[in-house]
């Protein structure tokens, strides 16, 4: 009776130290929101990693968390923002450029957030195509990949075309597993993890808490979370107003936005799809 009384203590522990960060999140959610109305329009880049398209999905996911619309215009402005930049010599890489841009927009189609319309994802689509004709870049093929390979869950015309070129498209599909699998190894082995390190590692634990649900290394998530908890809370107790007037990133990919997103992902686990598009 008594080791069963230890380790509910322990556990009673970690679970009121959770709702107490849990409680605090609201107010970076808030702070991050602001910083990110102000400023989010005026991001020069318009791509997925670094732009108004990745600043879109932050939006997108409160609205859907917190019920106001006014997020849900806000995250449709910046989508027209991004529509309005794209022209015939747009950038095609995923980080920052068409094959990114559409990948987003595709992903906000299917967990129904918002629908850019067939004709721009169709012209999309095209541009993709005929770059992989002729492109022999390894990092440009596989944002290509990455691309198509998500289109064509539900685009029966780019599922088609995969399946003839397999052969070429094959080779860039990311082994991400196995990739992930040793960068989470690395981080939670790190002793010192309670120290909050940056926004990437806290994307990335996260990824790979989605990634692990279901297969044989879900033995790993809850040392997962108790690291994301960790660096949550280390991140609340420094100084925010210094984090927010030094830190001018907005970005999806390790910014602010992705910040953001992490943070709703703590509250509301089912908004954690968007760890899909890293």
């Amino acid at each position: 009776m008594k080791k069963w009384g230890v380790q509910d203590d322990y556990s009673l522990k970690y679970m009121n130290d959770d709702n107490k960060i849990k409680k605090e999140i609201s107010s970076i959610l808030l702070e991050l929101t602001n910083h990110l109305i102000i400023n989010g329009s005026m991001v020069f880049f318009s791509g997925l990693f670094n732009g108004k398209l990745g600043i879109s999905l932050f939006f997108f996911h409160y609205w859907r968390y917190s019920g106001n619309s006014l997020y849900n215009e806000y995250a449709q402005y910046l989508i027209e923002l991004v529509k309005s930049q794209i022209h015939d010599d747009y950038p095609l890489d995923y980080e920052c450029g068409l094959a990114g841009v559409g990948a987003g927009l595709d992903y906000l189609k299917k967990y129904v957030y918002f629908d850019a319309g067939d004709d721009l994802m169709q012209q999309i689509d095209s541009r993709i195509i005929k770059a992989v004709s002729y492109e022999s870049r390894v990092d440009m093929l596989t944002g290509f990949a990455r691309y198509l390979l998500a289109r064509a869950e539900t685009c029966q015309t780019i599922k088609d075309y995969l399946s003839i070129e397999k052969e070429k498209i094959e080779p860039y599909l990311p082994d991400s597993r196995n990739v992930l699998i040793q960068n989470v190894f690395k981080t939670i082995s790190n002793k010192k993890i309670s120290r909050f390190t940056s926004i990437s590692d806290l994307q990335l634990l996260l990824q790979c808490e989605q990634l692990f649900k279901g297969t044989e290394y879900d033995i790993l998530i809850p040392k997962i979370k108790r690291s994301i908890m960790k660096n949550i809370s280390s991140f609340y107790t420094a100084k925010l107003d210094d984090f927010f007037s030094e830190n001018k990133n907005f970005a999806f990919q390790g910014g602010y936005a992705g910040l953001g997103l992490v943070l709703i992902s703590i509250l509301a686990p089912k908004f954690a799809s968007w760890t899909k598009l890293l």
